[in-house]
């Protein structure tokens, strides 16, 4: 490994590249990086035929040789994978892809330049040649010329030095270490279900409105309600099981874990005396927080159905009628609000401010107290996490052992559904009830492959609806310790959606992608599941399947 000292002086990271330097600044230190013409990447590097690039030093912490890279689906086509850097993820891009070039193949010259930031970056080059010092007379990133660059990732250019040998004679294009990450890492999202979840007319912004504040609407009962979108964390579907609590209010249903926390469930309809029917399908959770926002103590307010997400300025938002603000009921609204601009449909606005300072509130975060209380007192028995190994495209991917119910050999034939979903592969009769089968490599939009005796069916519990996956191999059940699972870094909003975390195990030198089970279909084609196992009957099922056979 080639190490790169801290060049820190020159350039601060904090400052985006092409800020105007200090006056007692006259040089800055760069690192030229190359991207091969040639059409063998193996070949001998070439300055004046190469495309060649500058990093100030500010913004770079080391460079490596290309080691292990494992591969993540959804990524982007920029992303080659991430790799294990001394027991911290590290996502890897190609500058190549990055800038709209072809070819991707390793040489002996390949290098990562690893890049700082909050989430480091590893930047894939055919070649880097050196460090530099070079004077601020020959870095220009005036306005025109950075109009001038056919892509977003240019801060300016680098003039050669006037005085060079032959050789020296070509610009090199200036790379902005901000940009970088921005086209790089996505942005997390945070109220992804409640988006995905609405419906098309729902999630419509009127483009000409200048957005103001983001509401997130939703049913109790017949009544709308609605929540400023920065007093929640996220939005996510009501468990199939619920973690019992003792001696709390009826309101209180439970408590549910999510990435490690417990979260106590508040009923809201019968906490407001709506309604006191089950969750129903479209029933959701919006977690807000106790504290602050990414802190660790959460509530999840069961609501009955998520109705739309709106943009909305202060003056949409008018004060309760006198009727009303003295009912009861009404306590814990901060205001109506108008969801169009006709003023046709009102939501009552809950402020969780308010909500937090009710009794029915401190009876869930006392449930919650008791609960992380009885957790500690048992964190040795919890340290480590089961799951479920499986291949795909020579990666490994792992699932809580808890969520997977079965593994099956794949059948000879599965039932096709006419018109079905592109990622349906059929269904299955097991034991007299129709499973729907979903072809994993199709999900992460990999490369198809033909059915072998490896493959494997793992039945997975998604919210109460039992659908098969087809992996190529099914490896092991793992213990891993819970020190060695990570956050995955952002890469795609569809990667960020499905793997979550993953498992450094460095020992090992092995790096499992962990999927997030409860993600690994949206709303709507979870009714298309739904809609698939209502029509096909076992006898269906079976009877399709002999008649190919």
């Amino acid at each position: 490994m080639t190490t790169v000292q801290d060049y820190g002086q020159a350039l601060p990271p904090e400052e985006r590249v092409g800020a105007e330097p200090e006056a007692e600044v006259e040089n800055a230190e760069v690192l030229y990086v190359y991207l091969s013409a040639a059409e063998r990447t193996g070949e001998k590097p070439d300055k004046q035929r190469d495309e060649g690039y500058a990093l100030p030093m500010a913004g770079v912490r080391e460079i490596i040789r290309p080691p292990v890279i494992n591969r993540v689906p959804l990524g982007g086509q920029h992303l080659l994978g991430v790799t294990n850097l001394r027991g911290q993820v590290l996502p890897v891009v190609s500058l190549r892809r990055l800038v709209g070039l072809d070819g991707s193949g390793e040489s002996s010259h390949s290098r990562i330049v690893v890049l700082r930031g909050e989430q480091p970056l590893g930047l894939w080059v055919d070649w880097v040649e050196k460090v530099d010092q070079v004077p601020q007379s020959r870095i220009d990133t005036s306005d025109l010329v950075r109009r001038k660059a056919t892509h977003n990732l240019l801060a300016g250019f680098v003039r050669p030095n006037p005085e060079a040998s032959a050789g020296e004679t070509r610009l090199r294009r200036l790379l902005d270490i901000k940009a970088l990450h921005d086209a790089s890492l996505a942005q997390p999202t945070e109220v992804s279900e409640a988006r995905t979840g609405t419906s098309a007319h729902s999630q419509k912004v009127d483009e000409e409105v200048t957005v103001s504040r983001q509401f997130i609407c939703f049913e109790l009962g017949t009544q709308q309600f609605a929540l400023d979108i920065g007093q929640v964390k996220e939005v996510v579907r009501v468990p199939a099981q619920k973690e019992p609590v003792s001696g709390m209010p009826e309101h209180v249903t439970g408590l549910m874990s999510l990435r490690d926390l417990m979260i106590p469930l508040i009923q809201m309809a019968r906490l407001f005396e709506l309604g006191d029917k089950e969750d129903g399908r479209e029933a959701r959770v919006v977690v807000v927080p106790v504290g602050a926002r990414d802190g660790d103590a959460f509530l999840g307010l069961v609501v009955d159905r998520i109705t739309t997400v709106v943009s909305r300025f202060d003056h949409h938002v008018q004060a309760v009628p006198e009727t009303l603000a003295s009912s009861p009921g009404f306590a814990d609204i901060q205001g109506m609000l108008r969801i169009d601009d006709q003023g046709d449909q009102l939501a009552a606005l809950l402020d969780v401010r308010r909500l937090l300072t009710r009794q029915a509130f401190q009876a869930a975060t006392e449930a919650l107290e008791t609960t992380e209380m009885s957790m500690q007192e048992h964190a040795g028995v919890e340290e480590d996490k089961q799951i479920v190994v499986f291949k795909l495209a020579d990666e490994e991917y792992g699932v809580a052992i808890e969520a997977t119910k079965e593994i099956l050999r794949v059948p000879a034939t599965l039932t096709r559904v006419p018109k079905a979903d592109y990622f349906i592969e059929g269904v299955i009769n097991l034991r007299g009830v129709v499973l729907p089968v979903i072809d994993l490599r199709r999900r992460f939009e990999l490369p198809s492959q033909e059915r072998n005796v490896r493959q494997r069916i793992v039945v997975l519990n998604l919210n109460g609806q039992r659908t098969g996956f087809i992996v190529d191999a099914v490896q092991e059940v793992l213990r891993i310790p819970a020190d060695t699972i990570q956050a995955a870094p952002p890469l795609s909003p569809e990667q960020s959606t499905l793997i979550t975390e993953m498992a450094n195990l460095s020992a090992d030198e092995r790096m499992i992608l962990l999927l997030d089970t409860g993600r690994l279909v949206s709303e709507q084609e979870s009714r298309t599941l739904q809609q698939v196992t209502a029509e096909q009957t076992p006898q269906k099922a079976e009877k399709a399947a002999d008649s190919k056979a």
